[in-house]
């Protein structure tokens, strides 16, 4: 787990905790589905040595409430409330890293707040919309989720979001993985998953986003294959793709070091570094 100290600021009608630690160029962190910031712990514990890291929990996870269980979640909600803390914290712009549902949220940030980002890393996400097929298992999750409760869930996910030669031999990550999940508030896991179901296609806008960017992903992620994920860069202008040899969906833990040099690679990229 992080050891670095959480703290709030109001962003579009809520209170968000994020961690702020470091110097030098800024860099967003965003999370994905069901977790927290602690996805990033590794890069939490090596980046700032070059970098700021705002690592949030976004709406509804973590120490961060989604106020009014009764409304929805949506993906331009979460880039809404990411301008919105770097306006809280005086950053006028950073460069972004999504993973997962991350990733979809940092493709309304770039479409709606351009100015804000300055380079994005596309981790483990992809920019096509669900379809049919995974529009109708969002659903089945949110039923299961709703109706068994967070352990439950977190008992059916986890075995499908590591590579499975990672969770024999990591047992303690995918255990934290498993408890972080299973601490979230039920409602608001099916909320984002309905989300996710409802979220547009992006891949007819990739050519808008000019901006440095680097694809992030592993070679045995059952959740984002491969192939969406080469899709998405062949669909950016200016674009690296790194594909992460025997990792599954959760590339910022299964090889934190991968990805973090991934990230520097891009922050070097795109000009920011100390």
């Amino acid at each position: 787990m992080s050891v670095a100290e959480m703290r709030t600021a109001p962003t579009n009608g809520i209170e968000t905790a994020f961690i702020d630690c470091g110097s030098g160029p800024p860099l967003l962190l965003l999370h994905g589905f069901a977790r927290d910031h602690t996805v990033w712990d590794a890069q939490i514990e090596t980046l700032p040595r070059s970098y700021r890291l705002i690592v949030p929990d976004t709406r509804g996870m973590g120490e961060t409430k989604h106020p009014d269980p009764g409304s929805a979640i949506t993906i331009e909600q979460l880039a809404d409330d990411s301008a919105a803390l770097l306006e809280a914290l005086d950053i006028p712009f950073a460069a972004v890293a999504g993973f997962s549902m991350g990733g979809y949220a940092l493709f309304h940030l770039i479409m709606n707040h351009p100015n804000k980002v300055r380079a994005a890393a596309f981790v483990s996400t992809r920019a096509s919309a669900d379809d049919p097929s995974k529009a109708s298992e969002r659903i089945r999750q949110m039923n299961h989720v709703r109706d068994e409760g967070a352990e439950a869930f977190a008992a059916t996910l986890v075995p499908h979001i590591f590579a499975a030669h990672f969770i024999d031999s990591h047992p303690e990550v995918v255990e934290a993985t498993r408890r972080v999940i299973a601490a979230q508030v039920p409602n608001n896991i099916a909320l984002r998953a309905d989300a996710m179901r409802q979220r547009v296609d992006m891949t007819p806008r990739l050519s808008e986003i000019t901006c440095p960017c680097a694809v992030i992903g592993g070679s045995e992620d059952r959740i984002v294959p491969p192939h969406a994920m080469k899709e998405l860069h062949e669909g950016l202008p200016n674009s690296t793709f790194d594909m992460l040899e025997g990792v599954g969906h959760m590339s910022p833990l299964e090889a934190p070091e991968g990805v973090s040099f991934c990230l520097d690679q891009l922050m070097q990229h795109a000009g920011m570094w100390m």
